[in-house]
């Protein structure tokens, strides 16, 4: 049961971060850092409901075979702008953070989104964005399922007002 309800609240963050505030539709092409991971599935799966193109990124060659992806690709930071056959992508969705984000930065096209779930592990420079007019996303899951102290309601109660 502690499974099936870390997977729903996996694609609720999921599906907050990239329907909700990201504008996912058909017409988007979506690269999935670090598949391989558990809530990628989840990531995926809201991708491919909206009808997006979905590429994944994997750090390893057992974690593809293991997805059974067809659009998967194992590829290292380097790497990262050639395995999407140098078509940028409308929508990046980061799980992991760190090393990737630059390079993931450069796959998206003029005016395309970024979606992090990494949390902490996220740092993005605000140059990049700037420039090729991004929108940057971050979805704490954590935050997303607590309830909000009483300084915090009292802060959207006032913010709700303006």
């Amino acid at each position: 049961m502690a499974d099936r309800n870390l997977t729903e609240r996996r694609r609720a963050a999921a599906w907050h971060g990239m329907v909700t505030l990201g504008g996912l539709s058909s017409a988007d092409r979506v690269l999935i850092l670090d598949a391989g991971r558990a809530e990628s599935g989840a990531v995926s799966a809201v991708a491919r409901h909206h009808g997006a193109e979905v590429i994944s990124h994997f750090r390893r060659e057992d974690e593809r075979a293991a997805a059974a992806d067809q659009n998967g690709f194992v590829a290292g930071a380097e790497e990262l702008r050639d395995a999407t056959d140098d078509q940028p992508v409308t929508m990046v969705v980061d799980g992991t953070g760190g090393e990737l984000v630059r390079p993931a930065l450069r796959c998206l096209k003029w005016l395309g989104t970024y979606v992090s779930l990494a949390g902490e592990d996220a740092s993005v420079p605000a140059n990049y964005p700037l420039i090729k007019g991004l929108t940057v996303i971050g979805v704490d899951e954590d935050a997303m399922f607590t309830a909000p102290s009483a300084d915090e309601e009292a802060s959207i109660r006032a913010a709700a007002v303006i």
